[in-house]
């Protein structure tokens, strides 16, 4: 199939609305967005510090409004390029997507994407979710929180919390920090938030067997563990 850079540098240099089932042959991928004509946003990026001898491509795909993004993984092995995998992110007008490549040392590569993962009255929510980029096809691997906020109407409180750092160690594990805050408005002044109790910690994910990141109790702060098990459990649901 075709290198997916020029195939995306062809598209973008097209005039007028553009069918995309063209960009869809030359890619070698089964036809997406069936009616869809521009406007749109699309690009594509280098996917950095794979092993030696294999080369990477990322392909973003967005409608007009930025509310709905496609993205294409493609991996190079002996000149031959395949898709090895298709991300469909909805719901994304509140905010883009916003992704990054990590590498820990010789262990993987790994893409991490960071999405709006719930929104509604009261409440807003983002995540970030790593896909091994090195399987066939990519599979996700971690997700977690890393900003949120909770109103509750009938008694005012406020529940907030962000990830401040994420980092990586060579075992590989994925360490991210948290501040947990629960607030109450001030007496006579409902617009102004008193902070009440706050937490801050460490939450830790390994690397198991299988190449998925699992939460690592003895490596977390115990004040944050049910925080992580309870947002887990609220995504398989």
């Amino acid at each position: 199939m075709e290198n997916p850079y020029n195939a995306v540098l062809a598209f973008q240099k097209a005039n007028g609305d553009v069918d995309f089932s063209g960009l869809w042959h030359a890619l070698g991928v089964t036809q997406r967005f069936p009616t869809h004509r521009g406007p749109y946003y699309i690009d594509a990026f280098g996917i950095r510090d794979l092993p030696e001898g294999q080369k990477g491509c990322l392909v973003r795909i967005g409608s007009q409004d930025k509310d709905s993004w496609e993205y294409l993984v493609f991996m190079q092995d002996k000149r031959s390029w395949k898709c090895v995998g298709v991300v469909d992110k909805m719901s994304q007008a509140y905010r883009e997507p916003r992704h990054r490549f990590e590498a820990i040392g010789n262990m993987g590569v790994w893409w991490v994407i960071r999405v709006v993962s719930v929104h509604g009255t009261g409440v807003f929510e983002e995540s970030e979710e790593w896909y091994d980029v090195l399987q066939n096809p990519i599979r996700r691997v971690l997700s977690y929180p890393v900003a949120g906020r909770s109103a509750f109407a009938a008694v005012g409180a406020l529940f907030e919390y962000e990830a401040h750092s994420v980092e990586m160690d060579c075992c590989p594990t994925v360490c991210v920090s948290y501040r947990l805050s629960w607030s109450l408005p001030v007496e006579n002044r409902p617009e102004i938030q008193n902070v009440i109790s706050q937490v801050t910690g460490r939450v830790a994910f390994s690397i198991d067997s299988i190449r998925n990141f699992r939460l690592d109790d003895e490596q977390s702060d115990k004040s944050l563990l049910s925080f992580c098990r309870d947002w887990q459990r609220g995504k398989s649901q």
